[in-house]
């Protein structure tokens, strides 16, 4: 279902209950529109432009992650299945290890997620994916890096996602130029780094 789309009034209302969230008020968004007409009435033209423009934006970044989104479902395998799968992952790679130089030889991909918050659903906001090729012969020898659009933010996150850049890396969590909304395009390119679509089984390790 398409999110809803957003006007400038409704980013005011977002953009007070998070102050409001800072004071340590937990204000419900029903109350919102109450509390936010005084101050919009009190706006000038130029500044119900931005608050429009801002809505404007969120609205085709809604659209452009909508068009591009690409839905990974569940591989439908029981936890018993998942323990044997991991179980043959593992013995496959120590077949390889006939002699110490093999072990040396042998590439390992590193992976590690930036979420900027965790829903109470259990949903990540994404921030960014990084993955290095890695042996213990070479050190690193390739990188794989891209920044992520989250688009639009879970209501009642937004001061999170917020808080966890300011408190990590600095980069804004919204309209940030080097940031990708493509998550198609970057699933396939991270599959192509690892090289899992030419049959190669090195083994890819995600840090948590």
């Amino acid at each position: 279902m398409p999110a809803k789309k957003k006007n400038g009034f409704m980013i005011l209302m977002i953009e007070l209950q998070e102050e409001f969230r800072r004071d340590g008020r937990n204000v419900p968004m029903q109350e919102m529109p109450t509390l936010a007409a005084p101050k919009w009435k009190l706006l000038s033209a130029m500044e119900r432009d931005r608050y429009d423009n801002e809505a404007k934006g969120l609205n085709q970044q809604a659209r452009n992650i909508q068009r591009n989104a690409l839905v990974i479902t569940d591989t439908g395998e029981t936890e018993e299945q998942k323990m044997e799968r991991n179980k043959r992952e593992r013995e496959l790679v120590q077949s390889e290890w006939t002699s110490k130089p093999m072990v040396a030889r042998q590439k390992f991909y590193l992976m590690n997620w930036q979420t900027l918050c965790k829903t109470e659903e259990g949903h990540y906001v994404p921030g960014e994916v990084a993955c290095v090729e890695y042996s213990l012969e070479k050190g690193i020898m390739r990188e794989f890096h891209r920044f992520i659009a989250p688009g639009e933010i879970p209501k009642g996150y937004a001061y999170k996602c917020k808080q966890t850049c300011e408190d990590t890396h600095k980069i804004p969590y919204q309209n940030f130029k080097l940031a990708k909304n493509d998550y198609k395009n970057i699933y396939t390119e991270l599959c192509n780094f690892v090289r899992r679509d030419r049959g190669d089984c090195s083994p890819v390790y995600l840090m948590v």
